[in-house]
């Protein structure tokens, strides 16, 4: 297969050469997904848009209370840095089990949301993050919401004349906790055959949770998406053995797993169930000592 690849220094010349919006066009960040595709003939390319090098997308800020990361960011830059160790310990629980050291560091954050995948496991963590994407072209930004950002498996709201610049969200208070976890065949390199993540926030004085998001790697579609009825369900409660317990049952209501190679609809479904029960068990107690 013929293709050419453009190299841009900056992204403005990335950006200009994608602006009349073609067809054939895809752009390279780590590759690891692009081009496995582009290897099993499902991309057939006319051109790819190398955006290795902008490293002036390749950051993680923090304004104010908002935590931004440009979209070149790797996924062990992320577990790298001091604000992940000291604020939101679960981008390394994400990143742990994400593949090996080796495909961490190629692996982009902006590549992991574009490949809007079940697999990818960035993609439940930033949906509880209720995350924001910046979107950018040649006119200039747009954001738009991650639940929003992820339309269909492998289809987003990315125009062909746009990049994702970065990803945003409000760093989690004292009083909140944010949490990951996968199941699969294996501890490590292995893709989700079902993955969760949590993020609750409990008043100190009410001990009533205040906020609560749930979202897995596929719910009622191939997509991962928020449990609208487990978060309902959580929600002004406290945290309690009959809350978790009515949490599961909400959720199961939402669950429409598929079978497929990484197991049955039965196992998916109660592997989900599960990891809730986990999850929230693991919230009770951390909680409760303080």
């Amino acid at each position: 297969m013929k293709f050419t690849i453009y190299l841009p220094k900056s992204q403005k010349q990335a950006l200009t050469y994608i602006s009349k919006g073609r067809k054939d066009v895809f752009l390279l960040a780590g590759g690891t997904g692009l081009l496995t595709s582009i290897r099993k003939g499902d991309l057939k390319p006319r051109s790819l848009v190398d955006l290795s090098h902008l490293t002036e997308l390749r950051y993680i800020k923090t304004h104010g209370k908002l935590l931004r990361i440009g979209a070149m960011t790797r996924i062990s830059d992320l577990e790298d840095h001091v604000w992940s160790k000291e604020n939101c310990e679960v981008f390394h629980q994400v990143s742990e089990k994400f593949g090996g050291q080796s495909i961490a560091n190629m692996v982009t954050v902006g590549g992991n949301l574009c490949a809007a995948s079940p697999t990818a496991d960035l993609l439940p963590v930033l949906l509880c993050l209720d995350a924001r994407v910046v979107l950018r072209s040649s006119k200039g930004d747009r954001v738009i919401r991650m639940h929003d950002f992820l339309l269909d498996d492998g289809k987003t709201a990315l125009k062909r004349n746009e990049i994702i610049a970065e990803i945003q969200f409000e760093i989690p208070p004292s009083d909140a906790m944010c949490l990951f976890k996968k199941i699969g065949r294996r501890s490590a390199l292995f893709l989700a055959s079902v993955s969760l993540a949590l993020y609750i926030q409990i008043d100190r004085k009410t001990k009533l949770i205040k906020q609560a998001r749930v979202a897995l790697n596929a719910l009622t579609r191939n997509l991962p998406e928020r449990s609208k009825l487990a978060e309902a369900s959580l929600t002004g409660r406290i945290l309690d053995i009959r809350t978790i317990d009515d949490a599961i049952s909400a959720l199961s209501k939402e669950l429409h797993m598929v079978s497929d190679l990484k197991g049955t609809a039965d196992y998916k479904t109660e592997a989900a169930k599960a990891l809730l029960e986990e999850q929230l068990l693991y919230c009770g107690s951390h909680f409760g000592e303080r």
